[in-house]
This record gives C-alpha cells, structure tokens and sequence, in this order.
C-alpha cells in the first residue's frame, strides 16, 4: 500500500512488550509503557483499540497481560473501547485479520514488517526508553530497535504517521547502525572505525549540548565511547587524550589495577 491511499478502517492495534522491554523495563513501567500506548493512540483519533499480548508476556497460558489492569483503568478515562486478545497471535495475523487504522508498540521487528511488509501506519512507542535501558549493550534487539526508532514516526508527529511517511532522522539511519555495529563488535569490525570516528565527528561538532548529550546517551554511552577513544566519549578539550601514549598507558595502568582488586 502506498503512501496517500486510503487507510485501514479497523482498529488500532497496541503490540503488548516482548521480551526485551520486559526484561529492561520493571513491572511499573511496562504498564506505563502500555496506557501510554493507549493514550497515543486516542490522541491520534482512535478509540476502538485491541491489545495484542506478546507470547512471551504472560508467564503461563491463560495468565493476564501485565499492563492489562492498568490498561482497562485508562481506557474507561480516555473513553476507549478496549478488547484484549485472549490468546497472543502472531503480529502478522493480526495485520491480515484486522487491517488495523495504526499499529503502535516497541517491538521492532513487528512494527518494520507492518509498515513495509503490509503498508500500515505505524506509530513507534517506547523504542527511545528501551535503547536507554537495554542491556547488555550488545543485546541483539540493539540494532532493530535503532532502526525501528530513527527510521518510523512517533505519535508526536501525526501527519508523518497519517502520511505513512519515515522518521525524520531516517536518513542518517544507515551511519547510526554502522556505528553502533562498530560500537558493539570492535574487534570484529576494525575496518568501521574511521568510519565511526567521522560519523560521531560530524554529528557531534557544534551541535547543543543536549543533542550531543542526547545521542551519545541514547546509542552508545559516554564510558564506552571513551574507552574506545572515539569522538563522543570525553569533553571537547580533553579531545586529544585517545592520542596521547601517555594517557593510554595511565589508562592501562588504571585497568589493571582494577583487576588486581577485584581478585583479592
């Protein structure tokens, strides 16, 4: 489906949190997570909205969604119609049954298939907390949730999910993942590390502190910047330490002191 034709007429469709946030996110939070879903997508002009529980979200068949109590509550406050998927389909069930208005959720993979596999408007939710709590860094939903967050639209911009249009930092989409890629595997890919080193140059020269501050937080971490010596990872006017054999050998030093009491 392409951009500009009609949408679908169902409902919208709420992807419950899979196993990642439910393992980055505690319990307060992922019922957060899921009455802010709802609340967008009422913001966005839908009131009859399904829940589709993730199958990894209840710990026994027949167990209540999460954020199904709290949800319940919220959609009577926001005037709602909310209906509960008894047993977690697959997404991609979902999509083909229901034709869903919008889909909103975290979950990456579901919500790409969605958008180019069956042309839905998509509304990425969470995505940001998750890569702010994801652990450990080389967590294999890294990468998808970098994209889902940079390439699809928030709720916050309601023409670009109307419009099925792409996130506005989209195009810098292919360097963000080759530098997490590096970020994450470095010695596995050396060849991305001028590569890397460039990309966070160019981002982070003359921007304001907080989108500096925003993308090293959000994407990489200033501790594992700085102990790979790349841009990003230490204030601007200690910019030269990577480089100084110095300051690398103190740093040596330091490692190993560390070790050495960790061991007594």
């Amino acid at each position: 489906m392409a951009a500009g034709e009609p949408a679908p007429a169902g409902p919208a469709l709420l992807l419950g949190p899979g196993p990642a946030a439910l393992g980055a996110l505690p319990a307060g939070a992922v019922e957060e997570l899921c009455v802010r879903m709802l609340s967008d997508a009422v913001a966005l002009g839908h009131t009859d909205v399904v829940l589709a529980a993730h199958p990894a979200a209840a710990p026994h068949p027949g167990a209540p969604h999460p954020g199904a109590r709290a949800l319940a509550a919220a959609a009577v406050r926001l005037g709602a119609r909310l209906t509960v998927t008894e047993e977690p389909p697959l997404p991609e069930t979902l999509f083909r049954r229901l034709r869903p208005a919008l889909v909103l959720g975290c979950s990456p993979t579901a919500l790409l298939t969605a958008a180019s596999l069956y042309g839905l408007p998509v509304a990425r939710v969470g995505t940001g907390t998750l890569l702010d709590r994801l652990e450990p860094y080389g967590h294999e939903d890294r990468v998808p949730l970098v994209l889902a967050h940079t390439l699809l639209p928030g709720p916050s911009a309601p023409a670009a999910v109307a419009a099925r249009r792409p996130g506005p930092d989209a195009g810098d989409a292919a360097g963000l993942v080759r530098a997490v890629g590096f970020v994450t595997r470095p010695k596995v890919l050396p060849a991305l590390r001028a590569e890397t080193e460039a990309w966070l140059r160019a981002r982070l020269r003359g921007a304001p502190r907080r989108e500096r501050d925003a993308l090293v937080g959000r994407y990489f971490g200033r501790r594992r910047l700085a102990a790979l010596g790349l841009p990003g990872g230490i204030p601007e006017g200690l910019a030269f330490l990577p480089h100084s054999p110095a300051a690398r050998a103190a740093a040596r030093r330091a490692r190993s002191l560390r070790r050495g009491l960790r061991r007594r």
